[in-house]
């Protein structure tokens, strides 16, 4: 990290983003950043990439499916037993 950035807790990344997708958004965090202490969520868009496990092996460590909801959210922070507002 570099002086006068932020870190972050979650990282919620859209696999059809233009110009960059979302698993090679991933992979630069993870390895060129080493940005390892921050949770990469996997925001799907359809049923068929929520249920595949490739988000896992692809570097993310939860998923979501649009829309997002609260219940989502929620769901979201108690897995990883984080407060919420």
């Amino acid at each position: 990290m570099r002086s006068g950035e932020q870190m972050f807790t979650f990282v919620f990344i859209d696999c059809n983003m233009p110009g960059m997708n979302g698993f090679e958004l991933v992979k630069l965090l993870r390895i060129k950043r080493n940005e390892d202490h921050v949770d990469c969520v996997f925001v799907a868009c359809s049923a068929l990439e929520y249920n595949s496990l490739i988000y896992k092996q692809q570097g993310f460590d939860f998923a979501i499916q649009k829309p997002v909801t609260l219940e989502s959210l929620k769901d979201l922070f108690l897995y990883y037993k984080r407060p919420y507002i």
